[in-house]
């Protein structure tokens, strides 16, 4: 995700809060992959919200 962190407008940061959730998995899922997922989108709101800390202060 490091290009989509950098490329993002930060103010989409609450956008994309709803991909932060951890679904179920149904049974044929590969296990794990719903979790991984909602951990990367975290982390990316997560910088999302810091770059737009960053601008509001240096700008």
């Amino acid at each position: 995700m490091g290009l989509a962190e950098r490329c993002l407008d930060p103010s989409e940061a609450a956008r994309l809060e709803i991909l932060t959730a951890t679904p179920d998995e149904p049974e044929d899922a590969s296990p794990g992959a719903g979790g991984y997922w909602s951990e990367a989108f975290q982390r990316l709101v997560s910088t999302l919200r810091l770059r737009a800390t960053m601008h509001a202060e240096l700008g």
